[in-house]
C-alpha cells in the first residue's frame, strides 16, 4: 500500500512539474543560417542590475536615453533596474545584444537607458520589451502594434521585422556618455557585483542586503515554488489509498491554480506593493526636482 501511494504521488508530481510554468522562457535567435534557442531567466533576481557581459566590462557599448513605456508600470518594482531590449542593424538585419536600464526621472519624464553592445558600423533600430517578450515599445515609450505577440519570442525573423518597422533609430535619441567622469562606466564601477548560480553576473546599485532579499523571494513561477507556498503536503492518518490520492490531488490543484508572483505583468501584486510603488515614483520625482529639474507642464521626447 505505501509503495503504491508513493508511486502515485511521484506520478502526480512528475506530471505537474512538466506541465506547469518555470522560471525560464525559450527565445530563438538567428545566427547566420541557423537558429539558436536560449533559455532566458524571468526570475526577479535576474533584473536587479545591468548584465555584466564582457563587452560592458570593457566599455565596448553605446548608450542612449529613451522614455520609460507606461505599460511597463505593470512590471515595475522598486528593486528592479533592468528590462529587456532588442536591437537590429537597419541594413544587415543583424541582432545586436541590448538591454535597458531604468534611470528614473530626467527632463521631466521617467527614462530608460538603452545599451547596445559593440560599435555597429550601420544605423541601429531598437525597442524596449516586456519580461516575457510579448509586447514591444519604441524608444519613445509608445507600444508597437503586433498581430501575433507569441511569435516575438519564438520567431526571430518576425521579431526583427516588427522592430525594424516600428522601432526607433538610435540616431534620433540623445546619446549617453560611456567614458569619462560622468560616463556610465564610472557609474557602473561604483555598483557591486551580484553573482547567482546559472545567471550572468550583474552590476547592481542594490546593497547586498537587498540583493539577498530578492534572491530569497519565492516568485512562484514553477510548480515546486507554488507548492512551497500553497501546498500543505500533509497525509491523512491513518493513510489509505484514496485518501492519499485525494490529498495529493488537492495540493497539486492548489499549487497549479496559484498565480505567478514574479515581476512580469502576469504576476500577482498586493495592494500594499501597489502603494509602495506609488510612493517610490513620487519620491523619485521629488528628488529630481530637489536636484534642479524644472518642468513646464509636459514631458518631451529626448532627442538631439
Amino acid at each position: 500500500m505505501h509503495r503504491l501511494c508513493a508511486i502515485l504521488l511521484g506520478l502526480f508530481l512528475a506530471g505537474c512539474v512538466t506541465t506547469n510554468g518555470s522560471n525560464t522562457m525559450a527565445v530563438k535567435h538567428q545566427d547566420g543560417e541557423k537558429q539558436i534557442v536560449s533559455q532566458v531567466s524571468i526570475d526577479p533576481i535576474n533584473f536587479i542590475g545591468v548584465q555584466w557581459t564582457t563587452a560592458l566590462s570593457e566599455g565596448d557599448y553605446a548608450a542612449y536615453l529613451g522614455n520609460f513605456p507606461k505599460p511597463l508600470f505593470a512590471e515595475f518594482h522598486p528593486l528592479r533596474f533592468r528590462y529587456p531590449a532588442v536591437a537590429y542593424g537597419e541594413h544587415s538585419g543583424k541582432e545586436y545584444p541590448a538591454q535597458a536600464i531604468y534611470t528614473g526621472y530626467a527632463e521631466c519624464a521617467l527614462r530608460m537607458a538603452l545599451i547596445v553592445e559593440g560599435h555597429p558600423d550601420e544605423p541601429v533600430v531598437a525597442a524596449f520589451a516586456t519580461t516575457r517578450l510579448n509586447r514591444v515599445f519604441n524608444l519613445y515609450g509608445e507600444e508597437i502594434s503586433v498581430k501575433t505577440p507569441e511569435k516575438l519570442a519564438s520567431d526571430p525573423g518576425y521579431r526583427k521585422d516588427v522592430v525594424l518597422s516600428g522601432g526607433t533609430s538610435v540616431k534620433k535619441l540623445k546619446g549617453m556618455p560611456v567614458t569619462g567622469e560622468r560616463g556610465l562606466q564610472a557609474v557602473f564601477d561604483t555598483w557591486g557585483i551580484a553573482r547567482v548560480k546559472g545567471l550572468p553576473d550583474q552590476r547592481t546599485p542594490l546593497p547586498e542586503t537587498l540583493a539577498r532579499r530578492v534572491a530569497r523571494e519565492n516568485p512562484e513561477y514553477s510548480f515546486v515554488e507554488k507548492c512551497v507556498d500553497n501546498c500543505k503536503l500533509g497525509l491523512p492518518i491513518p493513510p489509505t489509498l484514496f485518501s492519499v490520492v485525494v490529498s495529493v490531488l488537492a495540493d497539486i490543484y492548489t499549487a497549479a491554480s496559484a498565480p505567478d508572483k514574479g515581476w512580469d505583468e502576469k504576476s500577482e501584486l498586493s495592494r500594499g506593493n501597489q502603494g509602495l510603488i506609488a510612493q517610490v515614483i513620487d519620491a523619485q520625482y521629488q528628488a529630481a526636482k530637489d536636484a534642479g529639474m524644472t518642468c513646464n507642464g509636459s514631458s518631451r521626447r529626448v532627442t538631439y
